[in-house]
């Protein structure tokens, strides 16, 4: 149960985060700042990376005749 409730909290504080980088004005930010939201965009930028290549794929199989199975999805945070 303490478990779910740290999670619950840490979960929060990281779409706090996200809010924060999303609502940023890049001007304002410092060195390290800057680094954490390159960092975060890359991140980003790779999860897109992923998907894009997985509907590639996937539609490429279907074109082709041979329908893909359905992957378990993880969730990214």
């Amino acid at each position: 149960m303490e478990y779910s409730k740290l999670q619950k909290s840490l979960d929060s504080e990281k779409k706090k985060k996200e809010k924060v980088w999303l609502n940023a004005n890049v001007l304002e930010l410092g060195l390290v700042e800057l680094q954490e939201l390159q960092k975060w965009l890359e991140a980003v930028d790779g999860v897109v990376k992923e998907k894009m290549n997985k509907i590639i794929v996937e539609a490429s199989q279907i074109s082709q005749g041979s329908v893909p199975q359905p992957l378990m999805e993880i969730a990214f945070t």
